[in-house]
């Protein structure tokens, strides 16, 4: 029980340095946090200043960007279910969805606004994604640079 115990304290000491950082800035799921902090960083944006602003998570030069994370269990095909706030959306101009595999982010899909307010079905899965943008390849550390010109951003 002591093992489990050092591990839990280890996991709260890493959680309170990337608050301290301002990687994460709730204590809801960090995931969601890191998500939208890696958004901000591999477009030169910022973090939306309010926390509970729920139109967009991430403000570039000329995009207001809502960043959802998808972070499934192995073999769980699932994909983002696409709500109605999705659908009404009024302030986003694009969404981006980061794609981890335990727990490592892998990729980055961004998209219009347009495509998930107008999505056909229920779930935005990566092999939609794959389908209309580049992905933003974490793992293979392919230049962000040359992903945004390739994908018009």
């Amino acid at each position: 029980m002591n093992e489990l115990i050092e591990i839990w304290n280890d996991y709260i000491f890493a959680r309170q340095q990337l608050m301290d950082n301002q990687i994460i800035r709730t204590f809801n799921n960090p995931i969601e946090d890191f998500s939208e902090w890696l958004v901000a960083n591999c477009l030169n944006g910022h973090l939306a200043i309010n926390v509970n602003q729920r139109d967009y998570d991430v403000q570039t030069e000329d995009k207001y960007i809502q960043v959802k994370s998808i972070a499934k269990a192995p073999h769980n095909n699932n994909g983002y279910i696409v709500t109605q706030n999705d659908r009404e959306n009024a302030l986003a101009t694009h969404y981006a969805f980061v794609f981890f595999d335990n727990y490592i982010p892998t990729a980055i899909y961004i998209v219009n606004v347009d495509y998930v307010r107008d999505f056909p079905r229920s779930q935005i899965k990566r092999v939609n994604l794959i389908e209309v943008c580049v992905e933003i390849n974490l793992i293979a550390e392919i230049s962000v640079n040359e992903q945004q010109q390739e994908n018009g951003i």
